[in-house]
């Protein structure tokens, strides 16, 4: 594995990989979040570790949010995009299915929009 991110690195070259290290581990608008990976349920979203935020958290997908924060997320694939307990899951596993996920959020509510990806 190690050998396998060293000839990513290499590949992606310096520049590509100094831009990925300075993106932000959240972006929050109002009391939604979005994140990469997921958010401990039991911790505000400003305290977050950085860790969760990356890969998730053994409770985020178990526990509900209780604080009314919204947290939209990828890496934790779904079959269909979904929205419950605090958690937007937009991961519909693009890499496998061909099928990208993206949410327009508002105050009325969570719209989906996807490709037409097929199966792989």
């Amino acid at each position: 594995m190690m050998a396998m991110r060293d000839r990513l690195v290499k590949a992606m070259g310096d520049e590509m990989t100094a831009w990925l290290r300075a993106r932000p581990l959240t972006w929050r608008s109002g009391d939604v979040w979005a994140v990469h990976g997921g958010a401990d349920p039991a911790l505000p979203m400003d305290g977050q570790p950085p860790s969760a935020l990356l890969w998730g958290h053994p409770q985020f997908m178990r526990k509900p949010r209780a604080d009314g924060q919204w947290v939209v997320h990828g890496h934790t694939v779904v079959d269909t995009p979904q929205v419950a307990d605090g958690r937007i899951a937009v991961d519909t596993g693009a890499f496998a299915t061909g099928c990208l996920t993206a949410a327009a959020i508002s105050a009325d509510g969570v719209t989906f929009i996807q490709t037409m990806g097929r199966r792989a």
